[in-house]
């Protein structure tokens, strides 16, 4: 038996003998010291001391079968460990070729898809153009109709201005003169006409075109009702259009500048309700606080109407009492219908406001001019027209007091109170539920 290097068995291993290192005999059993150094991989261990390190005992008769790594380890636990790491492996392997063999599928399939619409285009454009090949054919097969060729005339001379200043003409349309007023609503300018309406937002109110003309602002003195601060009438010029409000500001429009963060106030509704009603118990100073947020919003001008403005819409070129005529009652105005004027009977007394629109409007196309709530203006107090404006502007000097100015009754008064040239006050800061407000826009 050679095992390699130096070291050599010399003795013969037969079934009966067994030759101990010592020199004693031994049965079927072999011993060896190994004081050798590097000897070759067989059957034997392999060791490179001089120190004993392995003694084996070997049957000569009985073929020895080579360990598994796994019992050469000799540590159960470590070889769990190696066989589950190389399932991992093998697992990620598998996934990794499926991956691959899939992505390939797709981009073979797409492939073919964007081969198959080259081939669809291809095709259409190829009949196509064979569709455009026979109409020319058929053109130029079709019989054309004789025609009679006459001599040429000879061309005038015309003078040409050089090339270079020569321009193709170009059309233009005159544009029509605005009889109305140019103005910008919202985003675009527009020719408005009297009674026109328009929104310069969602959130802002309706207004209409006023009209210019001219007003007998205050009362005859034979008027039922007047008071002494209703003279002496004066004639006023309305020079050019103006917007007002088509009704009176609403709840609706108002929890709009509340929920902007742009108006402190928010007022009660008494329980009566909110969108279209009129929005109430709102001061003078609340009143100039939403105009100033819409200004803001659209760009444009809002504010509270003039005294004289406000009379010239109400009257809407009347010059009786109401712009319904020499009465009015509880079926065309928001007002204490108990009570009675001119000769009107006696009519229904709602105890609240009602929602803006409710009755019809006036000439102007302006609603509830008379009645269901007072109007704030923007002029300060004056005890009579002495020394008043002759044009529609605000009158905000030489104030009596520092009162503001309400117009057009609510609906708590009597019809007396709602006439068109009655008047009122109260101080900027004064709120109630019979209070509210219309807008005015400036157009110009």
């Amino acid at each position: 038996m050679r095992l390699g290097g130096p070291l050599r068995v010399c003795q013969q291993l037969t079934p009966s003998t067994t030759v101990s290192s010592q020199g004693r005999p031994t049965p079927w059993q072999l011993v060896i010291r190994v004081r050798s150094v590097t000897a070759r991989v067989g059957e034997l261990q392999v060791v490179d001391t001089e120190h004993i390190v392995a003694m084996r005992k070997i049957d000569p008769l009985q073929r020895t079968q080579p360990r598994t790594w796994v019992q050469s380890l000799g540590k159960p636990w470590l070889a769990a460990v190696i066989l589950v790491l190389l399932a991992i492996g093998h697992g990620r392997f598998e996934y990794m070729r499926w991956s691959a063999e899939d992505r390939m599928r797709q981009e073979v399939a797409a492939k073919r898809q964007a081969d198959v619409v080259a081939a669809d285009i291809a095709a259409a454009k190829r009949r196509t153009e064979e569709d455009i090949q026979s109409v020319i054919s058929s053109e130029a097969e079709a019989p054309r109709a004789a025609t009679s060729i006459a001599p040429p005339e000879p061309e005038p001379q015309q003078l040409h201005a050089p090339a270079s200043s020569m321009a193709p003409p170009v059309a233009v349309v005159p544009s029509l003169p605005c009889e109305g007023v140019e103005a910008q609503v919202a985003i675009e300018r527009r020719c408005l006409q009297p009674k026109d309406s328009f929104k310069d937002c969602p959130e802002c109110p309706e207004v209409v075109v006023i009209p210019a003309g001219e007003i007998m602002m205050g009362s005859p003195s034979h008027e039922g009702g007047r008071g002494s601060n209703e003279g002496p009438q004066h004639k006023v010029a309305i020079e050019k259009q103006f917007a007002a409000g088509k009704f009176e500001t609403t709840f609706e429009e108002w929890d709009a500048c509340v929920l902007a963060g742009a108006c402190k106030h928010a007022p009660n509704d008494q329980g009566w309700g909110r969108g279209r009603r009129p929005v109430i118990n709102v001061s003078w100073e609340d009143a100039k606080e939403y105009v100033a947020w819409l200004s803001k919003k659209t760009g444009l001008k809002y504010r509270l109407l003039t005294e004289t403005e406000w009379e010239y819409a109400a009257r809407a070129g009347t010059n009786t009492p109401f712009s319904t005529g020499k009465t009015i009652t509880s079926d065309e105005a928001n007002l204490d219908g108990g009570y009675t004027y001119g000769g009107s009977g006696k009519g229904r007394y709602r105890k609240s406001t009602v929602e803006v629109g409710s009755f019809r409007p006036n000439d102007f196309d302006l609603y509830d001019m008379h009645g269901n709530v007072w109007e704030w203006v923007e002029d300060c107090w004056h005890s009579d027209y002495s020394g008043a404006p002759a044009n529609r502007s605000a009158w905000i000097d030489r104030c009596n007091e520092r009162s503001r100015t309400l117009r057009g009754g609510s609906w708590i008064d009597p019809p007396r109170i709602v006439r068109s040239a009655y008047r009122s006050r109260n101080i900027p800061v004064y709120r109630s539920s019979t209070v509210g407000f219309r807008v005015a826009r400036t157009l110009d």
